[in-house]
């Protein structure tokens, strides 16, 4: 991960619509390969990333296509920064973790395994709520490089 020289960042805008995860697949995968990540832990983290966004659309915006949700990623020599906003309702999802993904197994419940690949793949995630100091939601996902 020698190519990292100074912090660097960029960011997508997108809609609140699953046609969107694509393009959030692309961003993320091309960042994170340019980073020196290897195309395994690049598509780990694009899934761990879609898998925010999804529950993002579906719990926070209810599927409204007219809110949006920012991507900024932000890379220094210690790891990759993946910061990511909405305006939907605070609810803080590191509140859930750790997540025994043996009992949701066992319970045949549909879903919710999304919160737990985040964990599994992401080193850090930190979750900030709109308040008087942040003006929207702001959940961090942290990569290392090894």
């Amino acid at each position: 991960m020698n190519n990292i020289i100074n912090k660097i960042s960029d960011k997508i805008t997108i809609k609140a619509d699953l046609t969107e995860l694509d393009r959030v697949r692309s961003f993320i995968q091309n960042a994170s390969l340019s980073l020196g990540f290897d195309a395994i832990t690049s598509n780990l983290i694009a899934l761990a990333v879609e898998e925010a966004c999804t529950n993002l659309f579906k719990h926070s915006y209810n599927f409204d296509k007219s809110k949006e949700v920012s991507i900024t990623l932000s890379a220094d020599s210690k790891g990759l920064e993946i910061l990511i906003e909405d305006d939907g309702p605070s609810f803080d999802p590191t509140a859930l973790l750790p997540i025994d993904a043996e009992k949701i197994h066992k319970n045949l419940k549909k879903g919710g395994l999304g919160l737990f690949l985040i964990s599994k793949v992401m080193d850090k995630i930190y979750y900030f709520p709109k308040d008087n100091t942040n003006i929207r939601n702001r959940l961090i996902l942290f990569k290392n490089f090894v």
